[in-house]
């Protein structure tokens, strides 16, 4: 069997669920490997098959009941992620050290798809002889696949004809996909022909491979020399990258992004400009890797803006703790409660466009290998 075939097997039965073992002439060196993504694939594989078979659940979340103490390891010192990159550094291939503990498996995920494996984690190194001793228990196994749902919610100013937010959307070409939601000056028809120009000159860098911050500079510029510096638009795009297995949040807009990692929750609102005022405008950008339950929620003004005509304006960042706190993050659910309840501040009637567009990275459910897209609007 050639090293391609035996790693695809091994990666199969991995996803499976059916860690095989493979006879130790089979198990060649990472290096051997022609390809750097089975490389990495395989690096993984072949520790998980090299784990006794008592060993093999080795993901814990640190949550599950039952799992036995642990012991200090003998390395305390978190492993730094810029040194993940090769596996080579944090799985060894000599018979006796193989180089992963679970001592600290609270925020360790595998993400083996599309031949391509990443360990995201800040877990703990030791040898392999303090894991030797352990008997973990089959039904808190967990290898996490994670797959992105996206959701947008759009509402128009109330008795206007058109909305003066649009969203745009485009695969890169490195794998993954990038959404573009720009709100035009004023509302409207004129608003719209702003954003859309806006996001038009994004999307298309974004397809050829530019860099998000490069685009929404280019864009800022198109729309400056465009129109004279007259008027001006707010931008956010937000893209799910797998070359680099990051999501990367790019603002260019008044109103605060929202992100979730790590069972945190925090506000982005770094001080930018919107787009077109001038040249050289500068977006801010936070660029996080990808592990399961990473969200993001990003929004026009017209939802921070909700309700303040009555006085009671919308507290967005105190109502997604509160719908964090009710489950884990639902990208449908949350953009419609958020949009419900802006539209309820604003008395049915709202003051502004509103668009809500919510990003996560969640456990895989189903076949993976299937793409969905759902799109609803009235006509």
């Amino acid at each position: 069997m050639d090293q391609y075939a035996l790693s695809r097997r091994i990666l199969q039965s991995v996803r499976d669920g059916r860690v095989r073992g493979c006879r130790q002439e089979q198990s060649v060196p990472a290096r051997a490997l022609p390809c750097a993504q089975f490389q990495r694939l395989f690096v993984i594989a072949d520790y998980l098959v090299r784990l006794p078979a008592r060993l093999r659940p080795q993901l814990l979340p640190a949550s599950a009941p039952g799992i036995p103490q642990l012991p200090q390891p003998v390395f305390p010192r978190p492993f730094p992620r810029s040194k993940l990159l090769p596996f080579q550094l944090l799985f060894g291939h000599t018979p006796n050290r193989t180089y992963l503990n679970p001592a600290n498996l609270k925020s360790t995920f595998f993400h083996m798809r599309n031949h391509h494996s990443t360990l995201l984690d800040n877990s703990t190194i030791a040898p392999y002889e303090t894991l030797s001793d352990w008997t973990l228990s089959p039904q808190h196994c967990r290898i996490h696949f994670m797959e992105a749902q996206v959701a947008v919610v759009k509402v128009g100013k109330y008795a206007t004809s058109e909305s003066g937010d649009t969203l745009e959307m485009t695969e890169r070409p490195g794998g993954g996909l990038s959404f573009v939601l720009v709100d035009g000056q004023r509302s409207g028809k004129p608003a719209k022909l702003i954003a859309n120009v806006v996001a038009r000159k994004a999307i298309s860098l974004l397809a050829e491979g530019v860099r998000d911050g490069a685009a929404a500079r280019a864009a800022s510029d198109y729309l400056h020399t465009y129109r004279s510096g007259k008027v001006m638009a707010t931008l956010n795009i937000l893209s799910i990258d797998l070359s680099s297995q990051t999501m990367v949040i790019t603002r260019n807009n008044h109103a605060p992004a929202i992100l979730i990692e790590d069972q945190q929750i925090r506000v982005l609102d770094e001080d930018v400009d919107p787009v077109g005022v001038r040249r050289g405008i500068r977006p801010s950008i936070t660029e996080i890797p990808l592990q399961v339950g990473l969200t993001a929620i990003i929004f026009t003004d017209g939802l921070i803006h909700a309700g303040a005509r009555s006085g009671n304006a919308f507290d967005v960042l105190e109502f997604v703790r509160m719908l964090y706190e009710e489950g884990p993050p639902n990208p449908k659910e949350w953009a419609d409660s958020l949009l419900k309840r802006a539209v309820e501040l604003d008395q049915g009637r709202p003051a502004d466009d509103i668009s809500v567009l919510i990003a996560a990275a969640l456990p895989q459910d189903g076949n993976g290998e299937t793409r969905r897209l759902l799109a609803r609007m009235p006509l």
